[in-house]
């Protein structure tokens, strides 16, 4: 993220890529997106 607090991936834990979401200190794991596919490329927005 821009303030450095956390941390965005691609995993393909669940079968597919998905991204998740973590803290800096790498806790915290959620899975943000649900959609078909496979999501590979996060980007932060203003």
């Amino acid at each position: 993220s821009p303030d450095g607090r956390y941390l965005v991936f691609s995993s393909s834990r669940e079968g597919r890529y998905h991204l998740f979401m973590m803290t800096e200190t790498g806790q915290n794991q959620k899975k943000i997106t649900s959609m078909k596919g496979d999501q590979t490329a996060p980007s932060w927005g203003p």
